[in-house]
């Protein structure tokens, strides 16, 4: 992680575009059962219109990650990986709760307020689960989710793709 921050050295449009279309290409996501009619959450009427979204979601999350990795490899990122860490600051925590909390949505409840709802799990696990099988992430000790030099890698190409 001593290499220099290039995620934000490009639009985040592009990048997530760059990485959709290369995630979409090579087919590197498995579809969650029912795809085709899955809520992204309960404050949601109905499933995304657009046939790509879950490699879009892929992409934006992939960014999100690596986008904290750097923020942590300016904060001894060698200790994070290899122990629990006590912080009661809530920009350090990116666990399954932060990601959901994310990609959720206001509830229309009706006469009611409305809420703030999280997103299903189901879609983002199965993401996470490819990341990792492609070993492009890691869950720590405490539930953080890092960038490996794989994924780092996998970043600095994408990001070299959107420059040109």
């Amino acid at each position: 992680m001593s290499e220099t921050n290039l995620v934000y050295t490009v639009d985040p449009v592009s990048l997530i575009t760059c990485i959709n279309s290369h995630l979409s290409n090579n087919d590197l996501l498995t579809r969650p059962k029912y795809f085709n009619i899955l809520k992204t959450s309960v404050g949601k009427q109905n499933a995304p219109i657009q046939n790509d979204w879950l490699y879009t979601r892929a992409a934006s999350l992939l960014r999100k990650i690596a986008c904290f990795s750097y923020k942590k490899s300016d904060n001894n990122y060698k200790n994070l990986l290899s122990k629990k860490t006590k912080s009661k600051d809530r920009s350090d925590y990116f666990n399954i709760m932060t990601i959901l909390s994310t990609y959720g949505c206001k509830k229309d409840r009706g006469t009611r307020p409305g809420k703030k709802v999280r997103c299903n799990k189901t879609h983002i696990i199965s993401i996470l689960e490819d990341f990792k099988k492609l070993n492009w992430i890691k869950k720590t000790t405490d539930g953080h989710f890092l960038l490996t030099e794989a994924g780092l890698e996998f970043i600095n190409e994408m990001v070299g793709k959107c420059q040109k």
